[in-house]
Formats: C-alpha cells, structure tokens, sequence
C-alpha cells in the first residue's frame, strides 16, 4: 500500500548532513533552493524499500530532465553500513548518511520502511510517501511533476528575477527580503500592540532585505558575506534575533571535513530553551511568532524583539565569533564562542563574550545532553542592572536536557538548568560583590496520534523557574520567578482543517517581590490551509493576564502563488484594561516576502 498525504504550508526541520563517504557536508538550505526536489530516507532491514530505491534509480532520467533533484539519506546502524554501501554505489543520485537517525526522527520517517518526500523551495512538504510497494517510484515522480507545473487559477505574481550564475559556478547567491506596510487605528493617546510593544497611530512601511554571496573556495570549503538593506533602525534589529558587529553586513568561512564542520564570522546556533535559545514556538499562543514577531512579555527585556523587526523567529541566535561542531555516530558536539557589542547608542564601552558547549548522545530511545552557557559582561557605563550600579557580571548557566520516544506516538521530555551569576557592585551601600543563583526545570509529555483522517497533537508541560534563574539568553517567554502548567494541543482534519488551543497558568514563586501577580494565557485558533490554491486562512484569539488584561482578535491571510514568493494580511482588533481604564485599537499589515 503506498500511503500519500498532502501537508502544504507545513515544513520540515532543516538538516547538514554528510555524504555516504563521510567527506563533504550538505545543507538543506541548498537543496530546497530548487522549486521541487524528492528527499528519500531509507535502510537495508527492509526489502520493499531496496526495491523501491532501485525503481527509483530507473527514473534518474525523467527526474534530470525536469530538473528535479532527488537526494536519499541512509540511517543503517553502524554495522550494516557494509551493505548499505554497495546499494549506495548504484545509486545515481546524491546519497547522504544520518548517522543515529536523528534526522529520520525528526521528519517522521518509518524505521522499518521507505518513506519520500515531495517539497518546495523552503522545505515546505507537498506530499509524503510512508510506505513502499511496486510503483511507488512513479508515484513520486508524477507528485513531484504535479507540483512542478503546478498553476493556480489566480493572477500570477511576478517573479523574482533570477542572479545570472554560470553552470557549475563555485558562486551561490541566496537570501531573503521582507516588506511590510502597517497602519494602527485608534482614538487613544497610548496604545500597545499583541506583546505590550508601544504602537504609532497612522502607517509605517518597514523594509528588510539580506542577499547573501558565498564562494566555493575548495570542495571543503567556503567564504561568504551576508549583506542587510534596511529603513529599520540598527537599535531595533541588533540583538533580535541577531547579534553582530556591522550594521550592513557580516563575513564568514566554513570548512568541513568529515565529522567536523568549523565556522569562523557570522552563524547561527541554539542550545536549549533554558540554556541558549531565541523563540520557542511551543511556549507562545497560536498565530504569534513569524515576522509578526512572538514574546508576548519581552518588551523592554534584555534581548526584547522589537514591533520593527522583520527577520523570522526561530530558535537559532546569531552570532559572530566561531563555531566548531562534530558530527560522530549518535554524539554531536558543539562549542562556540562570540562577541556582542552593545546596541547602537545604548551606551558606550559595553562588551559581552559568550563561551557554549553542547553535548549529545542518543542511547537507545532517549536523547541526553549536557549542555552550558558561560558569559562574562564589561557593563561600562550601562545603566542595565542593580539600578545602574553594576560594573561588570559573570554568568555561568549549566544544564541537563532529555527526550525519550516510550513509544513511536508518545515523547517525555525534560530540562534542568541552574545558573550562577556574579556582580561587581562598587558603590559604598552594598557589599562589593553578589551573588545570585537560580534553578529552572521543564518536564513535559508529547503526543502524536492519527485516527482515521485526524491528528491529534497533545503536548502538556510543567514549568518552575526561580526569582534568581538570571540568563539572558534562555527563550524570551519562559517567565522569571513563576511555576505552573502549559497545555497545547493541535487537532487537524484530512490535512486541511487545522484547531489550535493553548493554556498557560503561572503563579509567583516564593518572592520577596509583593508586586507580582499571576499570569493566564489563553489562546485558540482555527486555520484553513487549501490543498488545490496556495491559500492560507487562519482566524486566532488570545488573551494575557497579569496586572492587566489583553485580548486580542487576528485574521490572517496568506497567499503563496510562488515557492519563492508570498503576501500576507494580518488583521488585530486589541482590548486591552489597565486599571479599570481600557484602550482599544486596530492594526492591520500587508506584509511581502522573497526567498531566493
């Protein structure tokens, strides 16, 4: 039975991953530049699977004439590798090798069976094959052409002009832009957005354009510069959710060579919610995050997202500094180290270094990793902590982090940190230094069920971060000082129709701070995602609760005629109380975007 559904508007996580040889390292950045490309995953503990790879084979032709790439990963055990060779050797496509599985788990491929899949120039799926039978290779081949001629029924948008590059250039050239125009409507004096981030009365358009240039320089290795175009101010973007040096650009170089991958300039990377991590889209009401942005209480926080900022949340931060990662079977490793400078004209003589390391290993079906963040700060004359008195700090925050798959439909998963954080406090009314350590846990299930048609996704964690839990760098929504619980859950219909609910109650932890109050946060929301038209619909509703009251109504449309290409309106009708007084307004953004 060969098993295919249609997942559009829904993306796989991105992956570098070496070839079969263990020599050169491919990103999947590179391989969904294409408009359509086929990722196969694949082992030997099954022969329909052998056999479907060698239909496969015999199609290289009709795929290299459409200009459709096919890429195969293998995740074998180590010691079936031998076999999984010789079949490689035949393969006439490029064959990757996903030492311990990892990222066959993470895409939700079968163990014991072939899974394919059809995607877009983002890793957006359009079609997925879980199961293997004789012509399931042309099965493949007539989706992926489907989708590569695909046209729908609506005036086309024009596309972006495409960078002339020579056939078998050692030069790519890669980015994204984004431009939104947004116009707030309101009768009162102040009025605060979906994040409490003050907003403007009137219209406001905001541009945001990265092109990046890389160069082969040998088979191991590149260089490359991403550039920034922008209207945007530098204090709005540094630091959300990327920290660097220059304002207009920043260079790089990477060499890999087998299990090790170095990078020197600007990356990106992420450790753990609690350790070093941006945006954590589990931790956020429905229809928050993307360039709309997705800290509902980092306002005015160290490492806020600003209302202005366009770049895309993820958990990644950038940096600039280097990076050293090793790859070896079922343990990767990661170290890097960073400079951060302070925003432009905060203050002056402000630096930051940032030591981290990570460490995994997959021992079964339980992923462990012992993780730590050391930052020491030369605060300068930046009146940013213990009421301006503080003269440098130091921060070391370690952490313990695991999932374990108890069976392949239900996760647990937890993490434990505790940072220490020292302060140089030179002035003559407190002791000339302090200290303040703090602990953070996270302990959660996870759930993912199919019922004839229907998915169910239920996730549901506790959280307990104490008052002195001090690192900057953990997921801007996880609050200070507060425990409680946080339930999710996603329901989708036939892959079209999609529910969201979300429900977070935090109360303060044992506090010398009288002025907390506890916090709710609800949050539902219902989508429409078209299978024919490149067309999505959602309609969401949430409401905060601390000291005040926030409700917030959104529409949002998005209308993606090109891989490369999409526009987007996003409607918020906002209530917020304060104090027995409430403020109300609208804002409503025509946001558009290119990847290329």
């Amino acid at each position: 039975m060969i098993l295919a559904t249609v997942l559009l508007s829904q993306s796989k996580p991105s992956f570098e991953l070496p070839e079969m040889n263990d020599k050169k390292i491919h990103r999947s950045a590179d391989i969904w530049r294409s408009d359509v490309s086929v990722i196969v995953f694949w082992n030997t503990h099954c022969n329909e699977c052998i056999d479907a790879l060698k239909e496969l084979y015999q199609l290289q032709n009709d795929f290299r004439k459409a200009q459709i790439p096919v890429i195969t990963v293998n995740f074998d055990l180590r010691e079936d590798l031998d076999y999984a060779r010789e079949v490689a050797e035949e393969s006439p496509y490029l064959v990757l090798r996903d030492d311990g599985s990892e990222i066959a788990k993470q895409w939700g491929a079968h163990i014991y069976s072939f899974s394919a899949y059809v995607l877009g120039r983002d890793g957006e799926v359009f079609e997925q094959f879980l199961e293997s039978k004789e012509g399931v290779a042309a099965e493949i081949l007539e989706s992926a052409l489907t989708y590569k001629e695909r046209k729908p029924n609506f005036p086309k948008m024009p596309s972006f002009p495409k960078i002339p590059v020579p056939e078998n250039s050692r030069i790519t050239i890669f980015g994204m832009g984004r431009a939104r125009y947004q116009r707030v409507i309101t009768d009162e004096p102040e009025f605060h957005g979906p994040y409490g981030e003050p907003l403007t009365k009137g219209g406001d358009l905001k541009y945001y354009f990265t092109p990046r240039l890389e160069i082969d320089v040998t088979d191991n290795s590149n260089v490359g510069i991403m550039f920034r175009a922008s209207n945007i101010p530098s204090s709005s973007i540094l630091g959300a959710p990327d920290y660097f040096t220059n304002y207009y650009m920043s260079p790089y170089i990477n060499y890999t060579k087998g299990i090790t991958s170095f990078t020197a300039g600007f990356y990106r990377t992420n450790i753990s919610p609690f350790v070093f991590y941006r945006w954590s889209e589990k931790d956020n009401p429905p229809g928050s995050g993307g360039s709309e942005g997705g800290c509902r209480v980092c306002d005015g926080l160290p490492g806020g997202i600003s209302a202005d900022n366009l770049e895309d949340l993820t958990p990644d931060i950038g940096l600039e500094g280097f990076q050293l990662r090793l790859n070896p079977e079922n343990y990767p490793q990661n170290l890097f180290y960073a400079r951060t400078l302070n925003p432009d004209g905060y203050c002056t003589r402000y630096r930051q270094h940032i030591l981290g390391l990570s460490s995994t290993a997959d021992i079964w079906n339980t992923k462990l990793s012992a993780n730590a963040l050391a930052i020491i700060e030369d605060v300068g004359n930046c009146d940013r902590y213990m009421g301006g008195a503080g003269e440098y700090r130091q921060n070391l925050t370690l952490g313990l982090s695991s999932e374990t798959e108890l069976l392949h439909w239900l996760k647990l998963n937890a993490e434990y940190a505790h940072a220490y954080n020292e302060y140089l406090i030179p002035d003559t009314l407190a002791p000339p230094k302090r200290f303040k350590n703090g602990d953070a846990v996270e302990a959660g299930i996870f759930a993912d069920l199919e019922l004839k048609g229907l998915q169910l996704k239920p996730d549901l964690a506790y959280l307990y971060l104490t008052d002195n839990f001090d690192n900057p760098y953990k997921a801007l929504s996880y609050r200070t000082g507060y425990k409680g619980i946080r339930a999710r859950g996603e329901f989708i219909w036939q892959e079209r129709i999609g529910a969201l609910l979300f429900y977070k109650s935090l109360t303060p932890v044992e506090s010398t701070d009288t002025l907390s109050s506890d916090i709710t946060s609800i949050g539902s929301g219902l989508y429409i995602d078209c299978k024919k038209y490149p067309i999505f619909l959602g309609l969401y509703y949430s409401l905060d609760k601390t000291a005040e009251e926030r409700d917030v109504y959104t529409i949002d449309i998005s209308y993606k005629p090109e891989k490369t290409l999409f526009l987007s309106l996003n409607i918020q009708h906002i209530q917020t109380r304060i104090d027995g007084k409430t403020e109300k307004g609208l804002s409503a953004s025509v946001t558009t975007g290119i990847d290329f």
